[in-house]
């Protein structure tokens, strides 16, 4: 995993830590039953649907129909959110989408970067924790401008679903 998205082994242990694993190998076992469910549940839905219909939520199509008009990607998260731009990064650069990581930029220099929005551009944005007062600001600076948000959280009482274009 790490030499795929081109972080340390070590990186990759202390990312299942800081989704609650107690060490890799839980994180890897939880990686394959979520993936053995996903095509489980995949082949079930396609033996009842027609071969020719969409197998994603409508959300997640919209998403996708984001990612590829968009002008410019950028991603913009919290501390906890942050641990997914190096996989973020990988998906987009096999895509051919570079993006933008806003999030470990300084008050000042975030504040210089969320100037380069403009419309057509596609903030990412995945909370989940408390939202901080600078990050929110940012987020409704970038709505602003005229980027679309594209918003992955746990939290349905967070102030990012309410500025969210599209919410998963």
């Amino acid at each position: 995993i790490g030499k795929a998205v081109g972080v340390s082994e070590s990186s990759v242990v202390r990312f299942a830590g800081d989704l609650g694993f107690k060490g890799f190998p839980e994180f890897q076992k939880a990686l394959q039953k979520v993936a053995m469910d996903q095509l489980r549940d995949h082949h079930r839905s396609q033996d009842r649907e027609d071969i020719h219909s969409n197998p994603f939520p409508p959300t997640l199509t919209d998403a996708v129909s984001e990612l590829q008009q968009c002008r410019r990607l950028w991603f913009l998260s919290d501390s906890l959110g942050s641990v997914l731009f190096p996989y973020c990064k990988l998906w987009c650069n096999l895509a051919g989408e570079p993006i933008t990581d806003l999030s470990s930029e300084r008050s000042e220099s975030l504040f210089r970067s969320l100037s380069l929005i403009e419309p057509g551009d596609l903030l990412l944005v995945p909370v989940f924790c408390e939202i901080s007062p600078i990050l929110l600001f940012a987020i409704e600076q970038g709505k602003t401008l005229g980027a679309r948000i594209i918003a992955l959280t746990n939290i349905q009482e967070s102030p990012v679903t309410a500025l969210a274009d599209i919410l998963l």
